[in-house]
């Protein structure tokens, strides 16, 4: 039963009349709270973190690939649907039952295009995770979409997206893109906040070998903003978002008070999540198959060869790899660092096996650095965070944190810390 709908829409403006650079995401959250009272979990009592999991599943297919596009996507006019489809079914029931997790908080469907899939392929695979598991009575269901397949009217399917899901709409933007200056990228700030003020997220171009944007730029028939013009840019777009009532709450997203991306918080937080498809990656420990350490794990990358192993075994993870505690921390700096609230003693000692981080950076010359440069906030051995201005910088300061939590570890190590 579905008591309430939440809608994402990511939608790239590099040029509205050319469908080339348009993207959807549309997310909607299955409010669970049926399934979830007939359970007896209408309340759920302080679940440790690896008791609940995010879900990604990756349907590989698009009709077209991008320029800049460098994803894990194929073009194939003759999908055996059904095929993946109760390969995707298997390969979630197998993972679900491996990490043996109480509750599934968010569903991301990616790709590739996953809206070129029939409902009924999503709607198996929902069902599967109210049949292995159970739904959280707040789960958010994410889909990635592609207007052109929704609509020809481009700016047709936000409308009527935004009439659907009232409130609940965001809008994806590139910006660095040949050619684009300031001026223009302000204009499309101003047109995107007009078309969606609930939440925008920005993300600036990248090369990728391999892709024609690249091949084009190499060759010099493009050329990208320079540094300094792609840091103006940033900031205006953070300063034209505030002003529009929008959020900085993680470096790149931007949201109202209550339309944050919760599948997203959840991988920043340092959450489990569940990689199910070609290509797609996982974080988890294996509590079913009576293992305590996490792991990263890689599902084998292409269709075909990924769809005949998880005929054979189960599942298709092509590559897995334990986690130390050092790399769930470092991953823990590197993202949770990137939000506007960042990261708690209190969830750093859920990974730390308690201690704490006083501990590892309270008598950091680093930190005191970052701080007297009102890069970081005041430490007060509750909070790790970055300041406005810090945030805008932080790729240039979570490596010398990193390298503080290294020496931490390898003074416990060789038995020299004081």
């Amino acid at each position: 039963m579905v008591n309430g709908t939440y809608f994402r829409h990511y939608q790239t403006l590099s040029h509205l009349r050319d469908s080339r650079f348009w993207k959807v995401i549309a997310i909607r959250s299955l409010v669970a709270r049926a399934t979830a009272e007939r359970r007896g979990l209408s309340t759920r009592s302080s679940p440790t973190w690896q008791d609940e999991a995010a879900l990604y599943i990756h349907w590989p297919y698009c009709k077209r690939r991008c320029t800049y596009c460098n994803f894990n996507k194929y073009i194939k006019n003759d999908v055996n649907e059904e095929r993946m489809k109760s390969c995707l079914v298997t390969e979630t029931e197998t993972l679900l039952k491996m990490s043996d997790v109480k509750y599934i908080t968010t569903i991301f469907f990616g790709g590739g295009t996953p809206s070129l899939a029939a409902p009924s392929t999503m709607a198996s695979i929902i069902n599967t995770v109210h049949r292995v598991t159970n739904m959280a009575p707040d789960a958010e269901v994410t889909l990635e979409a592609n207007p052109t397949n929704l609509e020809t009217q481009k700016l047709k399917c936000l409308r009527e997206a935004r009439k659907i899901f009232p409130g609940k709409t965001s809008i994806d933007l590139i910006f660095g893109r040949p050619g684009q200056t300031v001026e223009n990228w302000k204009k499309e700030l101003e047109m995107a906040v007009s078309l969606c003020d609930d939440h925008i997220s920005l993300y600036q171009l990248t090369l990728e070998r391999g892709t024609l944007l690249f091949k084009m730029c190499s060759e010099g028939i493009m050329n990208l903003p320079s540094d300094d013009c792609l840091a103006d840019m940033y900031e205006v777009a953070v300063e034209i978002l505030d002003d529009a009532g929008l959020s900085r709450y993680e470096v790149s997203n931007f949201a109202r008070e209550g339309a944050e991306s919760i599948h997203n918080k959840n991988y920043w937080n340092g959450g489990q999540y569940i990689g199910v498809g070609p290509g797609a990656h996982g974080r988890f420990v294996r509590r079913g198959d009576g293992e305590s350490q996490r792991e990263a794990r890689i599902q084998t990358l292409e269709p075909e060869i990924w769809m005949q192993e998880v005929e054979k075994y189960g599942h298709a993870t092509r590559k897995s790899t334990p986690q130390t505690q050092i790399r769930i921390l470092e991953e823990l700096l590197m993202l949770g660092l990137r939000t506007k609230d960042g990261i708690s003693d209190a969830r750093w000692r859920q990974f730390s096996d308690g201690i704490s981080l006083q501990s590892v950076l309270g008598h950091s010359e680093v930190l005191n650095g970052l701080m007297e440069n009102q890069l970081l906030m005041q430490f007060s051995g509750k909070f790790l965070k970055a300041t406005p201005r810090g945030l805008s910088l932080i790729d240039s300061i979570v490596p010398d944190l990193i390298i503080e939590l290294q020496n931490y570890y390898e003074c416990v190590k060789t038995g020299s810390q004081g």
